[in-house]
């Protein structure tokens, strides 16, 4: 109830303090989006998520900038667990269509060059891991499967070793 009685009364100082400076701030969701032209950085993706909508992000980064949207994927690839953390978190809620597929198989490739950091999106909000274990590949050749199979399953082995 004492919690109660002084949060009403912060809000009311808000409301009074706001109602006496009635002046026109601008609004940050009108600036313009940022080109990530060069490399991007965690810290960009993280700080554009808290400014513009994850759809417009991932649409500036997959449609207008292949190059940065290649080399987060690539990095996934490679198993980068602060880039698969992020974008986990601050790109895969915009995807759809091909830049779903394309995380989708970021995400696969991850999982057999780090398995450890695919596996701690587990029970986050992400839920691609169902995805990532069906082989999202387009149109594999056998090959590629037999060798992907094969050294997931290492990789997964020796996971599962060290945390049994």
């Amino acid at each position: 109830m004492l919690h109660l009685i002084f949060s009403i009364a912060a809000m009311s100082c808000v409301l009074t303090t706001a109602a006496g400076n009635l002046q026109a701030s601008p609004n940050p969701y009108d600036a313009p989006l940022p080109d990530f032209s060069t490399p991007v950085t965690h810290e960009e993706v993280r700080m554009a998520y808290y400014r513009y909508s994850v759809v417009s992000i991932v649409k500036k980064l997959h449609e207008n900038n292949a190059a940065n949207w290649n080399m987060i994927m690539g990095k996934g690839v490679k198993g980068d667990k602060e880039w698969i953390q992020y974008a986990a978190i601050y790109i895969a809620p915009g995807t759809d269509a091909g830049a779903t597929t394309d995380y989708m198989v970021s995400l696969a490739h991850a999982l057999s060059n780090n398995p450890r950091a695919v596996l701690s999106l587990e029970g986050s909000a992400d839920r691609s891991l169902l995805a990532v274990c069906t082989l999202p590949f387009i149109e594999p050749e056998y090959d590629f499967i037999q060798a992907y199979g094969k050294k997931t399953q290492t990789a997964l082995k020796e996971v599962k070793e060290e945390i049994t």
